[in-house]
Parts: C-alpha cells; sequence; structure tokens
C-alpha cells in the first residue's frame, strides 16, 4: 500500500499541470489550449502553486483506499480458498469493485478539490485550502454538494480500475514466470 501511494504522489506532480490546465479550460478561465499552455510556461506557480496538498490529498487517498480494498480482498478470497492466485475474472471483478468503492469514498475529496483547482483566483479571494472550500460548500450548497457527481465518477471509475488492476495483476505474474524461467 505505502509503494502504491508513493508512486501516486510522484504521478501526481506529474499530472498536475493537465489537469489545472484542463479544468480551468473547461471553467473557461483559460480561452483555449494555447492560453493554458502559456500559462503554465510563464507562471507555473499559478499550476503548482496552491494546488499540490489538494491534488496529493486527493489522490494519495484514492490510491491508499484502492489498495488497502484490493488487497484486503485479495487476502480474504485466497483465505476462503487456499489458493494463492486469483483467476482473471476474479481480478477484474475485485478491481472493478475496488475502484468503485474507492471512487464513492473520495468523491467529497474531488469535488473539494475541483474547486480549488478550478478556481479563477489565486489570490486572497480564491479558496486556498480543502478547508475553506469545504466551509464555503457546505455553507452555500449543504452535505449533498460533496457527493455531486458521485454516481458518473464511479461509472469512471470503476470500470478502469478494473482493468487496471486486471493488467497489473497479469504482468505481475509474468514477470514471475519469466524470472523463475531465468533462475533455471
Amino acid at each position: 500500500m505505502a509503494a502504491g501511494t508513493i508512486a501516486e504522489v510522484v504521478a501526481s506532480l506529474v499530472r498536475l499541470p493537465m489537469e489545472v490546465s484542463k479544468l480551468r479550460l473547461q471553467l473557461g478561465v483559460y480561452s483555449s489550449s494555447w492560453h493554458a499552455a502559456r500559462e503554465l510556461f510563464l507562471r507555473p506557480q499559478h499550476i503548482y502553486g496552491n494546488f499540490v496538498p489538494q491534488t496529493l490529498a486527493h489522490d494519495s487517498v484514492y490510491s491508499a483506499c484502492a489498495w488497502l480494498i484490493f488487497e484486503t480482498g485479495r487476502q480474504w478470497l485466497f483465505v476462503r480458498r487456499g489458493e494463492a492466485e486469483l483467476p482473471a475474472s476474479e481480478n477484474l471483478a475485485l478491481g472493478t469493485l475496488t475502484g468503485a468503492l474507492s471512487a464513492l469514498v473520495t468523491t467529497p475529496l474531488d469535488v473539494l478539490k475541483t474547486r480549488v483547482v478550478g478556481q479563477v483566483s489565486d489570490g486572497p479571494t480564491g479558496l486556498t485550502s480543502l478547508r475553506t472550500a469545504a466551509k464555503e460548500l457546505l455553507r452555500e450548497e449543504g452535505p449533498w454538494a460533496f457527493w455531486r457527481g458521485a454516481s458518473l465518477r464511479v461509472a469512471h471509475l470503476a470500470p478502469s480500475h478494473g482493468l487496471y488492476m486486471l493488467l497489473y495483476e497479469v504482468a505481475k505474474r509474468q514477470i514471475s514466470f519469466a524470472r523463475a524461467s531465468e533462475a533455471r
């Protein structure tokens, strides 16, 4: 779980400029992809500035949830069956369930991150923290606003996570077979 979370943190730092640029383009903050690229090049602090903590919190929590659920589910199935490997169909199903649960649990963080990262202002009038965004969202839109988009988030992440975990397990198995063959 720790390795997955560390990998997610590093990947988040690489993805952050594109994520912020995409959200701001979708929200109309940038007029074009060229405008977004120019802002990224000329003012990288506007991309990384306030948004690293929010993105890391969002991405690392999702990753930690996903690995915890997946590995716990696998161990439960191993003990229940007395087998050390799961068939591909079960890795796919467990990965899909993992993606659905992780997406659902982390939807409030996703909503808050989107509000903070997608804002127009980086200054004192802007949302500068998840806490500030949460207070404002609760006050202005109520508790259900934290779950806005949850069904679409689950519909998007569940199958993609299922495929990811299936391919991860297949690759892991192939690497083990290759190493065993080399050792002979």
